[in-house]
């Protein structure tokens, strides 16, 4: 599958229009197919205005087409594989997915309201979401996923970037709320991936510098949610490879970068994989210069908005 955000985005006003169940086979036949829809005047101006190669929405909107191109290619066998995250198989992983996306309709006001207020409550309240999943075959929970993730990119479109919408624990905006869910399928692409012997997906250069860079504007608040901050204290991060760049971070929230007190050095991808908590701290392939008493309070603070 090749869809560009546009097309993706009219698949997914196309699922709003219907607002049926009955519109997921349909729906998925056509996204699968890579059908264009002709253009449609509803995309926020807020999502051109972004700084960088690729917008939040887009990101998300390329890799959850990824995971469907992946999700597409399985036999019989696959959907049953169990993946690292909680026993889950892989359609029980995806089913995850539609529940995920479900609560995040809720949050947008298109679907009831699930309360949810604490990280430790993402699986409960997802589990509940997509109850409705639990005895239907691999290929119709994929199906499901795509109608509902449809619909979030339809939702999202027209709306600014910032527009309020809180997740679990998190209060933010539209925009930073999909950045974490990129980061979150592209987990889920990767824990599937290893359940079924495919190759990582590595991601490109836009969407490693978006998430690293958004990452590295909210490590210090990270760090608080975790109580490891340093008040006083500067981390200069250099992340290498692709998505790469250096960062200048204060420690503790509200507070201005100094002169480091520790430099960081580690690759973009790694960085990410760490902050999804795929990767620990112990394997990351990482240099430090300076106080390295601050690097596990860094570290920790960086895998502080991972909810699975």
């Amino acid at each position: 599958m090749d869809l560009t955000t546009r097309e993706l985005l009219d698949l997914g006003l196309d699922a709003v229009a219907a607002d049926a169940p009955a519109a997921s086979s349909a729906l998925r036949q056509r996204v699968l197919g890579a059908s264009t829809t002709g253009s449609r005047p509803l995309l926020h101006s807020g999502w051109a205005a972004l700084d960088g190669p690729i917008s939040p929405l887009g990101a998300f909107i390329k890799t959850a087409s990824e995971f469907a191109t992946m999700l597409d290619s399985f036999g019989l066998d696959d959907w049953s594989r169990p993946t690292s995250v909680e026993g889950a198989s892989v359609r029980e992983l995806v089913a995850h997915l539609v529940g995920v996306e479900r609560y995040v309709l809720g949050q947008l006001g298109r679907r009831p309201k699930l309360l949810a207020p604490t990280r430790e409550d993402h699986f409960p309240v997802t589990r509940e979401a997509a109850a409705d999943m639990a005895h239907l075959p691999g290929p119709d929970v994929a199906a499901a996923w795509w109608s509902e993730v449809s619909e979030l990119i339809a939702t999202c479109g027209p709306l600014d970037p910032q527009y309020d919408v809180g997740y679990h624990h998190l209060a933010g905006s539209l925009r930073g709320l999909l950045v974490v869910r990129t980061f979150e399928v592209w987990t889920h692409d990767d824990d599937i991936r290893r359940a079924v012997k495919l190759p990582p997906n590595e991601l490109d250069d836009a969407r490693l510098a978006l998430m690293s860079s958004d990452l590295m504007n909210v490590l210090n608040l990270g760090m608080a949610l975790s109580g490891t901050t340093q008040p006083g204290r500067t981390a200069r991060v250099d992340l290498t490879g692709p998505g790469g760049a250096s960062y200048l971070v204060a420690l503790a929230p509200g507070e201005v970068a100094g002169l480091p007190d520790i430099t960081i050095t580690t690759s973009a991808l790694d960085l990410c994989r760490l902050a999804s908590n795929r990767l620990s701290s112990s394997l990351l392939d990482i240099e430090v210069v300076g106080d390295r008493a601050l690097l596990e309070p860094v570290l920790v603070g960086a895998t502080a908005f991972a909810a699975d």
